[in-house]
């Protein structure tokens, strides 16, 4: 029996959230740790500093780490994706089985994987201005997260065509010049 053929249909349903899982876990530096749930966590690191990318179910752990896809790290509780892992994953992805379709989708994302970066028609905005510059201690003028909430909130602010308009405004009827004089005097007798 193949690792891409089970008996169990629940079987085949882990399997395919642990190869799912795989290509978050064989980025430089990711990893999974238990939470307080009947899960784990998968983070990754950016920017020094590690976040938090998807969950993933026990379950799926524990085959995943059964066939030696993901070892532990020793004096941790940490998994990380083993040379079987990253074979498996190869294998996953040019082979023509089943559970090569939904391989490099995320298991149970937390959010979108990587917000829309690029600004509109390729310029750069201000944000990445920011994100780019160091202050004199060498720290960025943004942090990353400042970043990704900006530039949601730019396409949310694109996206609800609240930019000012720069011209007048032709949709309004003219007032015609009767309805610009003064009313008339009272007739006198």
């Amino acid at each position: 029996m193949s690792t891409t053929e089970s008996a169990d249909p629940a079987d085949k349903a882990t399997e395919q959230e642990a190869l799912a899982a795989l290509p978050r876990l064989a980025a430089k530096g990711s990893f999974a740790v238990p939470f307080a749930g009947a899960g784990f966590d998968i983070y990754s690191p950016r920017d020094g500093e590690a976040q938090l990318i998807a969950t993933l179910s026990a379950a799926a752990v524990a085959l995943a780490a059964r066939r030696g896809w993901l070892a532990l790290d020793p004096g941790s509780d940490r998994y990380r994706i083993a040379a079987s892992g990253i074979e498996a994953l190869r294998r996953a992805r040019s082979g023509p089985s089943a559970g090569a379709a939904n391989v490099g989708s995320p298991p149970k994302p937390v959010r979108k994987a990587a917000p829309a970066r690029s600004t509109r028609l390729g310029q750069e905005g201000p944000l990445a201005w920011l994100r780019r510059r160091r202050d004199r201690d060498g720290q960025r003028l943004i942090t990353e997260p400042q970043f990704d909430a900006g530039e949601r909130l730019a396409a949310d602010f694109r996206r609800a065509q609240l930019n000012p308009r720069v011209t007048a405004d032709w949709s309004a009827p003219i007032a015609s010049r009767r309805m610009r004089r003064a009313a008339p005097a009272p007739a006198s007798s």
